[in-house]
């Protein structure tokens, strides 16, 4: 993990921050925690759920790419993959990334995000039927050209070099998990507020039932989120 620097922003999760603390943990990974300057009053609170200290990163703006350089700085390696409190990954991403930083030929890689929910004792995946959610995560600071525009890695990536990392390195967002219909649509609303694509405006309101859920075949994460949830039970 020398080479590059795991770094998670904290805004108002909470079981989110719980869950990514749990996991990490299971993959013996120690990421830095990154707290919203304008949520500074949660400091104790989130380093509570962490075990540990967390950085503030000074942000004016209202989503993280409005002064993502600032959030960048903040790492102790120039080589960064940025995971979002509700995301987690496989263990094959975290070996890809500490690879590629080695030996790979571009200052980005993006891996394929998918989006799960918990069904029948099971994690399910949004299955897309004419694309892949590719987040480009992986990055160097002293590289790229940032950017403070919703919804973008932070950065400019150049559209020749947008090719994802092979499966099984792949992350998960865990929004449905741990969002509320009513949370996720007040925060679509914000986004858009903020510039937000306008195709991305009904993922925020589409009821979860309407997307094309298939099963996820990831032991290692079904079992880990059932040992967090069993711990959080009996708190």
């Amino acid at each position: 993990m020398a080479d590059y620097s795991i770094m998670v922003p904290v805004y108002n999760e909470t079981d989110a921050l719980s869950f990514s603390k749990f996991h990490f943990d299971s993959l013996n990974l120690r990421p830095i925690y990154v707290l919203d300057s304008k949520r500074i009053a949660r400091r104790d609170e989130v380093e509570r759920a962490i075990g540990g200290e967390a950085l503030i990163y000074d942000n004016p703006g209202m989503f993280l790419e409005a002064n993502f350089e600032k959030f960048a700085s903040l790492s102790p390696t120039d080589w960064i993959l940025r995971i979002d409190c509700d995301e987690v990954v496989t263990a094959a991403l975290i070996d890809h990334a500490g690879d590629y930083v080695k030996h790979g030929s571009w200052s980005t890689k993006g891996y394929c995000r998918r989006q799960l929910r918990w069904h029948e004792d099971g994690f399910q995946y949004v299955k897309y039927l004419f694309h892949r959610d590719t987040q480009f995560r992986l990055f160097d600071r002293r590289k790229v050209r940032f950017v403070r525009k919703i919804h973008t890695p932070g950065y400019d990536v150049p559209r020749l070099r947008r090719t994802p990392a092979p499966s099984p390195a792949h992350m998960y967002h865990l929004q449905f998990l741990f969002e509320t219909p009513q949370q996720r649509e007040k925060k679509g609303e914000l986004y858009k507020s903020q510039g937000q694509p306008k195709k991305l405006d009904s993922f925020y309101t589409t009821p979860v039932e309407q997307f094309n859920w298939a099963p996820l075949d990831d032991p290692h994460l079904a079992s880990t989120y059932r040992a967090w949830r069993e711990v959080q039970g009996s708190q």
